[in-house]
């Protein structure tokens, strides 16, 4: 039997965790730290830095998608139903992941 108010729990503080890495990202990426290097080779790193962080960033986003998506679905009913087969979740892989919105064989499809 899932625990709803525990995966509720679990689900916003994975939301605030990924909200707060999302603004860091962010004001890294703003350089709100501080101005780019005069150094040229200084600066070619930092623009490689600017190019991981843009992915982190886009990353989290898609995940903190997934996360609100789960929150949504818990608060709908739908938590543990796939939304691909309309069949049950195993209560294993939603443990694993908890923002998962399918069963692991439309996954494996």
């Amino acid at each position: 039997m899932l625990d709803i108010s525990a995966i509720e729990l679990q689900l916003k503080a994975k939301q605030s965790e990924l909200e707060v890495r999302l603004r860091n990202v962010n004001n890294d990426l703003q350089r709100k730290s501080g101005p780019i290097s005069q150094d040229f080779a200084e600066q070619a790193t930092e623009v490689e830095n600017d190019q991981v962080m843009e992915v982190i960033s886009q990353e989290t986003e898609a995940e903190l998608q997934q996360v609100k998506h789960a929150i949504s679905r818990l608060k709908k009913g739908e938590y543990s139903q796939c939304e691909i087969c309309g069949g049950e979740i195993n209560h294993a892989r939603l443990k694993a992941i908890p923002y998962t919105a399918i069963c692991i064989s439309c996954a494996d499809s």
